[in-house]
């Protein structure tokens, strides 16, 4: 949220992000009603915001960080909302990626100090009225989040210490004491998803591709 670009591939604006974002939900929501899901769970995955960690996104964003963490807060607020009216329970859990980070250097910036946050700190307190949105905290550590549905356990990252994802998740299947189900991440823009003794599914972005650091790092692909 908050990069703002016009090119040959993709147009983006925050305008267009909560126009894809709220398509999402009514997608979300009659899936649920098809399949009869009375649970929703979302894992917010990080880089929620543009954030100012590289020269060329500073350049296309739209409003400084503070401006797109108030935005995207409101965002995923009313994309909580909406699935709020169509299903029983939303889970929400949350882990921070690489954008939100306050010091351009990911060398000497703190894993806990990252603007992503402060978004469901924010829709906490503004859907504390609806009763049947829960908000999950991180007890093991800020970048990790662990989601158990049924008898499977998931685990969610935003994938910038995670480069290979089978590694971590063994490594992390040892933290926790238990097999690790699914693993989740995002980071990489593209989505990818392999099953093999543990599911490995990487999400898309709301904006793939067009921009001027995606285009340099040939990053192409439908929005999510």
């Amino acid at each position: 949220y908050g990069l703002t670009f016009n090119s040959y591939y993709n147009k983006y604006s925050p305008e267009i992000a909560q126009q894809r974002v709220m398509s999402y939900a009514q997608r979300l929501c009659d899936i649920g009603e098809q399949h009869g899901a009375t649970t929703i769970c979302v894992s917010l995955l990080g880089d929620l915001i543009s954030g100012n960690i590289h020269t060329p996104i500073r350049i296309e964003n739209r409003g400084n960080a503070i401006s797109q963490v108030v935005g995207v807060s409101e965002l995923i607020a009313s994309f909580l909302y909406q699935l709020a009216n169509h299903f029983s329970e939303v889970i929400v859990t949350n882990v921070s990626g690489n954008h939100s980070r306050i010091e351009q250097n990911p060398e000497s910036a703190l894993r806990a100090e990252r603007l992503d946050a402060l978004i469901p700190w924010y829709c906490k307190a503004k859907l504390e009225k609806v009763e049947n949105i829960k908000f999950y905290d991180n007890e093991l550590d800020p970048t990790i989040s662990v989601i158990h549905i049924y008898d499977k356990t998931y685990v969610a990252v935003h994938g910038d210490y995670d480069p290979d994802m089978k590694t971590s998740a063994t490594r992390i299947s040892q933290l926790i004491g238990k097999k690790v189900d699914y693993f989740l991440a995002g980071h990489m823009h593209v989505a990818d998803m392999r099953i093999e003794d543990i599911g490995y599914i990487r999400n898309g972005a709301v904006v793939t591709g067009g921009d001027e650091y995606t285009s340099k790092k040939r990053l192409f692909g439908p929005a999510a």
